[in-house]
């Protein structure tokens, strides 16, 4: 065998050498090297698209877990809806034809036979939109006094909804809606399995199996809520069956999924 042939072999039958696990420290996590953008975002995460949440204790510069749909306030009502009201072919038809009826050279009509049936238009129209914004108002709110089991001070204390915040603990318990978007690092079943029912977001009514990223669920069984860790994740979206971070156990950096994040909207099961 030539010495070519020789050096070949060698180097297919030598064994690699064994990876070494990366460790981070709370600087690392807080301060992320800068990766190249050529690599896939599916594989990394880069700093100007990335959270970092410390899990244990609240974060601050989060949003506020309280939310809002409704359409308009008592300052923006009038203004908006007319503007949208006009904004119709219709209606701003009718609104011309008013303006030109209240010049006597221009129309032989009085100018109410185009008024009134314009404002009456526009007052049911507009109540309908007030009637339908208080129920999106009420909604809301019976969501946001909505309570959960936070661990606050060494103790779960029941809080409201949109006083949660980024990075606490919260105990749901079986049939109990999803307050926001969470990690599961815990559970009542073995090996941090939970059953979930996603029907409010997708219209599947078959459960899912969600599981806790297996060192959390060990340092969570260690140290109970006194678990420290780090969250590096994308920023919020509207995918829903994607997920990239990576959660920071011990100094050692752990991939994360999709079924490892409850979304506000699942129903535990």
């Amino acid at each position: 065998m030539g010495k070519a042939g020789r050096e070949g072999r060698e180097a297919f039958l030598k064994k690699p050498a064994k990876a070494q696990a990366e460790t981070f420290t709370l600087e690392d996590a807080l301060n992320p090297p800068i990766i190249d953008s050529r690599q896939s975002i599916s594989a990394v995460l880069r700093p100007h698209n990335e959270r970092n949440i410390i899990v244990g204790r609240p974060n601050k510069g989060f949003s506020r877990n309280f939310i809002s749909t409704t359409k308009y306030t008592i300052v923006t009502f009038f203004p908006r809806n007319l503007f949208e009201q006009f904004s119709r072919v219709a209606n701003f038809y009718f609104l011309v034809m008013a303006i030109l009826e209240c010049i006597p050279e221009v129309s032989p009509y009085e100018p109410w036979t185009s008024i009134m049936p314009l404002v009456f238009v526009l007052s049911v129209t507009a109540i309908k939109e007030a009637y339908e914004d208080y129920l999106r108002a009420q909604q809301d709110k019976e969501s946001n006094e909505r309570l959960v089991e936070v661990f606050k001070e060494g103790e779960w204390v029941r809080t409201k909804w949109e006083d949660v915040r980024v990075g606490e603990f919260l105990r749901v318990k079986e049939s109990e809606p999803i307050p926001c978007d969470i990690l599961v690092v815990s559970t009542s079943e073995d090996q941090g399995i939970c059953y979930i029912e996603s029907s409010n977001l997708d219209g599947e009514t078959n459960l899912k199996i969600y599981q806790a990223q297996p060192h959390f669920l060990q340092a969570f069984a260690e140290v109970n809520c006194q678990m420290r860790a780090f969250i590096t994740c994308e920023l919020p979206n509207n995918r829903i069956y994607k997920f990239v971070g990576r959660g920071i156990v011990d100094e050692i950096a752990h991939p994360l999924e999709h079924r490892q994040v409850l979304l506000r909207g699942h129903t535990l099961r």
